[in-house]
């Protein structure tokens, strides 16, 4: 008598007549040195591709923060030149800094430009 669950009705286990898992992959265990070249290659293209994603991502953080960074300095100098006295909040010294930074920036992107032109294309 076949066992019953909790129901009372009897249980039928399937017969498994599919190929033993381990058959089917032994073939691929006993791979040829053409095979596992070509994973090794896979692999290794896969690696260099995940490198270079992280060195575009790290590479495009720091230019927008260097532009966020050169356009606050930009508006905050014009900010300083176009308002009255009485609306400016840095001190002299404080914008001379910014003016450095600013004009430092500006060099920096110029020199930088072949770069950014030869990486973006």
């Amino acid at each position: 008598m076949p066992p019953t669950g909790k129901s009372g009705v009897a249980q039928v286990h399937a017969v498994d007549d599919a190929p033993d898992r381990l058959d089917s992959e032994e073939p691929n265990a006993f791979a040829s040195a053409d095979d596992l070249e070509k994973v090794e290659k896979t692999r290794a293209h896969s690696r260099r591709e995940t490198f270079r994603d992280q060195y575009h991502i790290a590479l495009l953080l720091l230019f927008w923060g260097f532009f966020c960074t050169l356009a606050a300095s930009g508006l905050i100098w014009a900010w300083h030149l176009l308002t009255p006295p009485i609306a400016h909040f840095l001190l002299d010294a404080q914008l001379d800094k910014i003016q450095s930074t600013f004009f430092t920036g500006i060099v920096s992107a110029g020199l930088s430009i072949g770069f950014r032109t030869k990486y973006l294309d």
